[in-house]
């Protein structure tokens, strides 16, 4: 799950950058990171196999995903052992590619996967904990000073350029008065969940360490 509309700044985020990983530390991921090969290594499931065989459009509407959860929740238990058997297959034949690559590539790969990983889990966490939003820009307090639909983004750019030094001033100053009220609520933030967050934090950084 990739979260948007949801903006942070990098002060803490950076903490946890992902470093290198070794090909020890890609086997000793903690249990809050996928152990799973990056995704499009990965078996489809059995439902998708099962969709696949019986969509009758070439899209997949809404009607038509209904349609087929309700078929496929009346399968037997024997019927739906044909789709595992496929899955189990698929699965091979990937894990074979993935191992058909030359071993820098597959490290690389591991390593794009788990930093998407702890991105997501990091993601999670401050939208669960309730981050603050960090303001944007002076143009973004600017933008949302416009009557929504009335202009396009390219001339609400040509009209901000355009204002004069103490026009300007005042969305500056509410910009700043927005970054205050940001940095307090930061505060507030770290003294609720600053301890989860090292937490977390060691641990992410426990799993890149040979």
């Amino acid at each position: 799950m990739i979260i948007t509309n949801f903006r942070f700044t990098n002060i803490l985020f950076n903490k946890i950058k992902p470093q290198k990983l070794s090909t020890a530390a890609t086997a000793s991921f903690p249990s809050s990171i996928s152990k799973r090969l990056p995704t499009v290594y990965n078996p489809p499931t059995t439902f998708s196999i099962y969709i696949q065989e019986n969509i009758k459009k070439n899209s997949l509407t809404k009607l038509e995903f209904s349609r087929l959860s309700k078929q496929w929740k009346l399968l037997s238990d024997e019927e739906k052992e044909r789709f595992t058997t496929l899955q189990k297959l698929k699965a091979s034949e990937k894990l074979e590619e993935f191992h058909q690559l030359p071993k820098h590539e597959q490290n690389q790969k591991l390593q794009e996967h788990h930093e998407k990983q702890i991105q997501i889990i990091l993601f999670r966490f401050f939208d669960k904990t309730d981050y603050p939003n960090c303001p944007l820009s002076i143009f973004d307090v600017y933008r949302r000073s416009i009557e929504p639909g009335k202009f396009s983004l390219n001339e609400i750019q040509e009209h901000f350029e355009e204002l004069f030094d103490d026009e300007m001033k005042i969305y500056m100053n509410k910009f700043t008065h927005e970054m205050h009220e940001y940095h307090l609520a930061v505060k507030k933030w770290k003294q609720t969940h600053g301890h989860k967050f090292n937490v977390l934090k060691k641990k992410l950084h426990s799993s890149q360490k040979s």
